[in-house]
């Protein structure tokens, strides 16, 4: 089947909190409207308008970005903060599920800058959760995890238990778009159990969905079916009609799979008729390409063609990287089977550039594009081969002539497949240091973390050994509190330094042989700014304080014989 698990047939149920970020909404939308005609307050006026929102949100999408807009001019006019942001996140969540994806993430990063300038953490986490489901739109897979792993420390360090559901279902479902199942069931069964202990319907329906899709993957239809019919009931319940839609959608591709097409055409127009009245540009497109392939199956293939080519196009024209890699895919197949070689070729081109860009499971997508390559490489031989057997009665020199273009021909795609490779080696590389700079990246913040965890116990220890009254207490308490100071710089430091060494070989040979007079701490230094670390989490590592810190940059630009202010001696020290 052409739309895969990397597709997962809805980007993984990307709207998995569209109502868990609302609180129950007893009232209705109509007299949520009366409310607003009676003599209220700015401040109630704002209010009624983001509860308005709430409720329409999924299911009258238009009205409700009408009303978090009117709340946020409301908003602006009162300075009132809270409430401005509050009505940000609802207009870039809106606009997310439309795929404005660019409008959304404008307004959900200002969303953010303020929302961490006010101290109000639980919107900022739900804004880098917003934000990362529009990187994850995009294709931008680096920032998506970095941000959904931010979204559940913020969750987690607040104990919100719905806001770390949220972030787990985001995390397991990045895991399962990965093609890492395994893992992403770990992650899910996590955020299903904190839900059922919630008692929370509209987020069980929702990891049911996920879980479902991992049935799926193991040609577990029976379960797989069963999940989504319970997520079914619970989103019909609580009248979730997008997450609803989802559901169908879901639905209907496992039954396009099992060739039960009356089914199939029954839950399709059920989610397309949800997604055209909610204006979900990124799921419709789906929709189209999951009819191309009923098409494909039926031996329809210029149906095939016009369904497969709306969800192409809308994709160009919403830069929707997946969508654009996977109809481009389908669209190959099908001119594959029409035998016509070039707008076969041509869109198995756009695949593989739009592939590329996503960033995913990459050595297996170039390995499979020189094979495609190849695929055509040899059939254009085959071609001439055929005619050469064709000539061979008429004349021995048409022989010679084909037999010299068929060596020719070789020569130069062994010349390009080798050209090729040397490039993918290149890439390849490349990626491998981005991923192991990630991975250290990870590794420095879970240092810093213990630092602070070890420094907060030291500092109680101290506050302990100030109220000892006893002498020999006080100077076993100080000992032991100064070795944990020292044996927690040392292991800090040692367990960096070799993490550090082992993505940047040569970094402090080349260093050295340059700049030979550094000191050890010059070199510890360099290593730290060399990763681009902040000014504060540079002082949590080392335990200096900031002024400290300051000097010795001050003094290392000297060292390393940076005399202009204009060169930034980060960018110097990742050039060396």
């Amino acid at each position: 089947m052409v739309i895969t698990r990397k597709f997962a047939t809805l980007i993984f149920s990307l709207l998995i909190f569209a109502s868990a970020w609302a609180q129950s909404i007893e009232v209705t939308i109509d007299s949520l409207k009366a409310h607003l005609k009676a003599n209220i307050s700015p401040a109630q006026r704002i209010e009624t308008l983001i509860l308005l929102t709430k409720a329409a949100k999924n299911i009258y999408p238009d009205q409700a970005v009408d009303y978090a807009k009117m709340a946020y001019t409301l908003a602006l006019r009162e300075h009132s903060t809270n409430q401005e942001v509050r009505a940000m996140i609802e207009i870039g969540w809106i606009m997310m599920t439309r795929t404005m994806l660019d409008s959304s993430l404008r307004i959900t990063l200002k969303a953010k800058q303020l929302a961490e300038e006010s101290q109000m953490d639980k919107e900022a986490g739900m804004a880098v959760l917003i934000i990362g489901i529009n990187h994850n739109y995009m294709g931008d897979f680096k920032n998506c995890l970095s941000d959904f792993y931010s979204a559940f420390t913020i969750f987690q360090r607040l104990d919100d238990k719905e806001g770390m559901i949220l972030s787990l279902n985001s995390l397991g479902s990045f895991c399962y778009q990965q093609g890492n199942d395994d893992k992403a069931i770990i992650y899910f069964n996590k955020s299903l159990a904190m839900a059922r202990k919630l008692n929370r319907s509209d987020l069980i329906a929702n990891v049911q969905n996920n879980i479902a899709l991992i049935h799926v993957n193991r040609n577990e239809i029976g379960p797989a079916i069963d999940c989504y019919n319970e997520a079914i009931e619970r989103n019909q319940a609580s009248g979730q009609i997008f997450r609803l839609a989802l559901n169908y959608m879901n639905l209907a591709n496992i039954y396009l799979n099992e060739k039960q097409y009356d089914r199939f055409m029954n839950y399709y127009n059920k989610a397309t008729d949800i997604f055209r009245k909610t204006g979900s540009i990124y799921q419709l497109s789906v929709c189209y390409m999951n009819m191309g392939e009923y098409y494909l199956k039926r031996n329809m293939p210029d149906s095939a063609i016009l369904y497969t080519m709306k969800a192409f196009k809308t994709g160009m024209d919403r830069k929707m990287k997946e969508i654009i890699t996977n109809s481009a895919t389908q669209l190959e197949q099908i001119y594959k089977l029409q035998k016509k070689t070039d707008s076969a070729y041509k869109y198995a081109s756009i695949r593989f550039q739009y592939k590329d860009s996503l960033a995913r499971e990459m050595n297996s997508s170039r390995l499979a594009q020189l094979e495609i390559q190849n695929q055509y490489e040899n059939s254009i031989k085959e071609e001439k081969l055929r005619q050469q057997k064709k000539d061979f009665y008429i004349t021995i020199i048409a022989i010679l002539i084909i037999s010299g273009l068929i060596i020719s021909f070789l020569f130069l795609s062994r010349q390009i497949v080798k050209t090729k490779n040397i490039r993918l080696e290149k890439q390849n590389l490349a990626i491998d240091l981005e991923f192991k700079n990630k991975e250290l990246a990870i590794n420095v913040m879970n240092l810093l973390k213990k630092n602070e965890f070890l420094v907060d116990h030291t500092n109680k220890l101290i506050e302990i050994q100030k109220m000892a009254t006893e002498e020999n207490i006080k100077t076993g308490m100080l000992k032991l509190i100064g070795s944990l100071q020292r044996d927690s710089g040392e292991r800090t430091w040692d367990e960096f330094e070799m993490r550090f060494k082992q993505v940047h070989t040569g970094f402090y040979e080349r260093l050295l042989k340059t700049f030979p007079e550094l000191t050890s701490n010059e070199l510890k230094l360099c290593a730290l700014l060399r990763l681009n670390l902040s000014t504060k989490e540079i002082c949590e590592l080392t335990g200096q304080q900031h002024a400290s810190l300051d000097v010795a940059r001050s003094r290392l630009r000297k060292r390393l014989g940076i005399t202009s202010s204009q060169t930034n001696l980060v960018t110097f020290l990742t050039q060396v």
